[in-house]
């Protein structure tokens, strides 16, 4: 496993073209669709759902567990937020932002941002309610 591990990575980090201004490292849209080949998303977003796991124990180290209502603040949050990605594959994330990126108006959307609007839809949220957020997103300015 761990070796597979370490190849997809390899992978990815050759399949990431030469870039050199600060504006084609912004992890946004023109940042995904300069990726040339699919497992450099696969490992991204893997990278992202097991970065979930990181946040949960960033949420738990060092924490009080005697004010029992502020730990239930962190749980329920924590909670409430991973019921979107909790059965969702890195490539089923990977075809999400293939398609939202694929609207020239989406492309600068920095990519957290898409995850979201892209979990969101995965989980069934309104299409109405999709596009209220994209429009959220397209307008800052970043």
């Amino acid at each position: 496993m761990k070796n597979t591990f370490a190849v997809m990575i390899v992978l990815a980090l050759l399949a990431v073209p030469s870039l050199s201004t600060a504006e084609e490292m912004e992890p946004n849209g023109n940042f995904w669709r300069d990726l040339e080949i699919p497992i450099a998303k696969y490992a991204m977003m893997f990278g992202f759902l097991e970065g979930r796991n990181l946040g949960y124990n960033f949420a738990h180290w060092g924490f009080d567990y005697t004010d029992e209502a502020c730990f239930k603040k962190v749980v329920d949050s924590f909670e409430e937020y991973n019921k979107y990605a909790a059965h969702v594959t890195s490539s089923q994330l990977s075809d999400g932002l293939d398609s939202f990126y694929s609207d020239y108006r989406n492309r600068k959307i920095r990519m957290t941002d898409a995850v979201w609007v892209v979990l969101k839809s995965i989980s069934g949220t309104p299409q109405a309610e999709i596009d209220k957020l994209t429009e959220k997103y397209r307008s800052i300015d970043k």
